[in-house]
């Protein structure tokens, strides 16, 4: 997990380490995530704007705040695709597809999939492949889940998932 308190040069580096430590530990890094918000909305680059606002809505998700997670989510897509930040995007959008789910919205959970798809690739195709196996066992759609599971079971990853 990375220190709270370290700094980096880089601002998006920096954006990406907090992001991490919210989804393992949103408790301690909510507040860290919340001042490295307020900071990149006044003089941040916009990639570390968008990996901020992803950060924020973890922690919102994790406070049972799905409808906020899913405001900064939103607007974290807008400033991904506003800056061709694919990669970010494709980040942006699989996990606002998880919050899509919680909010019982499987049309716009689905979407998101199908548009991060096109955007992604290795361990990432990976982990979107099972974020759609979840999706479609909570639909009910046991058959295309359970392919979906045999998939990433099968393929070649460093098992590390972060939605």
């Amino acid at each position: 997990m990375p220190d709270p308190e370290e700094t980096t040069a880089d601002p998006v580096i920096h954006a990406r380490r907090i992001h991490d430590g919210a989804v393992a530990d949103p408790r301690r890094y909510g507040p860290i995530a919340a001042d490295l918000l307020r900071q990149t909305r006044r003089s941040g680059p916009p990639e570390a704007l968008a990996i901020a606002l992803r950060a924020a809505a973890w922690v919102q998700r994790a406070q049972f705040s799905a409808a906020e997670a899913r405001r900064l989510l939103d607007e974290a897509a807008r400033v991904a695709r506003r800056h061709r930040l694919d990669t970010t995007l494709a980040d942006v959008l699989m996990t606002r597809s998880s919050v899509n789910q919680e909010l019982g919205n499987m049309t716009g959970a689905r979407r998101d999939l199908d548009v991060a798809a096109g955007l992604v690739s290795g361990d990432r195709a990976t982990e979107l492949t099972f974020q759609r196996a979840v999706l479609d066992q909570n639909l009910g759609r046991l058959v295309p889940a359970a392919a979906g599971y045999r998939q990433v079971l099968a393929a070649p990853t460093t098992g590390r998932f972060l939605v």
